[in-house]
């Protein structure tokens, strides 16, 4: 009698998946979507800090090589454009703290005192470039296609002034970003920056005719105050020349208007904001790190800001 040959498994046999794989399927799923829902969560009750997510970010992101990148997020269209300026840029440190190169910057600041505050304050005085948030190198996972590195950005421990809040916001806006509205510009190649013999005698960057081209300037136009036409008072009590001039060129590259300038005295107090719209207010106040701010409807302007000597001796 002729041996029988092996039963074929059925097409239904051959499709079916081991439970055990179906198991681990099944938990994988369920840390996902518990992942994501515990995400949304915190971003509602978590405090935000910086970013109110109506309002364009500035993000300085220290590398490990001494460049920077200055990360800005636009929550209207949606795009986060960045760019890399060179470690070897020759910058006028805030605070008083002289003529030095960008990459060192940030050490400055940690022995001094300042920390990673001293760099956002640096860009957004000798650059005229308005940053309100800096952060070290771990929150290069908001501007790279990286999941694991966007997790690193949002939840692991380093050095920067956005809040847990800011960053669990800041990852689920660059996630929703699609690549077609990312965009990267470059500073040297574009003529911005041109190659100079530097203050030490060495060579490296320096910024062109102390301004950048407009392309650049737009990019850190401020939605709110662009739209609102806002118009901007400063009273100058530092009594140091040039103060409020180049607190004005700053303001006009966020999108206000600078209409009056009245400089004369000394007061030893910092800065102080009063406004008609709290948005605005609260933006200029982060960028050049006002503490006293208050709205109110009963002014010339639709911003006043009034500096004194103690902020001419940190600008």
């Amino acid at each position: 009698m002729p041996a029988r040959g092996k039963r074929k498994p059925s097409r239904l046999a051959q499709r079916r998946v081991p439970k055990s794989r179906r198991k681990r399927s099944f938990f994988k799923l369920f840390w996902v979507v518990l992942g994501v829902s515990l995400v949304f969560v915190a971003s509602l009750f978590l405090r935000r800090g910086l970013w109110s997510g109506e309002s364009r970010l500035s993000l300085a992101i220290a590398g490990d090589r001494g460049d920077v990148t200055l990360a800005v997020f636009d929550p209207e269209s949606g795009t986060i454009t960045t760019i890399d300026i060179p470690g070897e840029t020759e910058v006028n440190v805030a605070r008083q703290l002289g003529t030095w190169r960008l990459a060192s910057v940030l050490k400055l600041g940690e022995n001094e005192g300042f920390g990673g505050r001293l760099l956002s304050e640096t860009i957004t005085k000798s650059l005229k470039l308005p940053v309100e948030a800096w952060a070290s190198s771990d929150a290069r996972g908001f501007i790279e296609s990286d999941l694991r590195g966007m997790l690193k950005a949002m939840f692991s421990i380093y050095k920067t002034n956005l809040t847990l809040g800011d960053r669990i916001n800041l990852g689920l806006f660059a996630l929703r970003a699609k690549k077609t509205n990312r965009a990267t510009l470059d500073l040297v190649s574009s003529g911005n920056l041109v190659r100079a013999k530097l203050a030490d005698g060495t060579f490296g960057y320096k910024l062109r005719d102390d301004t950048f081209s407009s392309r650049v300037l737009s990019v850190f136009a401020d939605n709110v105050i662009s739209k609102s036409n806002l118009t901007v008072a400063i009273e100058d009590k530092t009594g140091r020349p040039g103060t409020a001039a180049r607190v004005g060129e700053i303001i006009e590259v966020l999108g206000g208007k600078v209409v009056a300038i009245k400089t004369g005295g000394k007061e030893n107090f910092d800065c102080e904001i009063t406004g008609k719209d709290k948005d605005s207010i609260d933006k200029i106040a982060a960028t050049f790190s006002c503490a006293k701010k208050r709205v109110s409807s009963e002014i010339n302007f639709d911003l006043e800001i009034k500096i004194g000597e103690s902020f001419a001796k940190r600008f």
